[in-house]
């Protein structure tokens, strides 16, 4: 079941564009630019933004600015399943303040 307001869905791998950097999450792998890197992992952009990504079990990727609540925190149970949050005044948006924003998935 879907909550309202939140978007969630089953697939092969997911892709997050993040300003100049592509971060796709296929199982238990995820890559940057297309090298597999270490997560946890912590990235600080020039705008004083912060991309996290975390493993508890699911990985969790979250953008954060100006030490509110994250503009978009991304779950994925490293199988096929992810869910979306988008917070704030980001909240509906595709562009803008928030960057752009592009999410690509790949279904089996």
């Amino acid at each position: 079941d879907h909550e309202k307001d939140k978007a969630s869905s089953i697939t092969k791998s997911i892709e997050v564009v993040y300003k100049t950097d592509i971060f796709k999450f296929e199982g238990n792998t995820v890559m940057l630019n297309g090298e597999t890197i270490a997560v946890p992992t912590h990235q600080t952009y020039k705008d004083g933004s912060e991309l996290r990504i975390e493993d508890i079990g699911t990985y969790i990727f979250t953008v954060n600015k100006d030490g509110m609540d994250p503009l978009i925190c991304l779950k994925w149970n490293k199988i096929s399943s992810y869910s979306i949050d988008v917070h704030g005044s980001c909240k509906g948006f595709s562009t803008g303040m928030c960057g752009t924003w592009t999410i690509t998935r790949t279904t089996t």
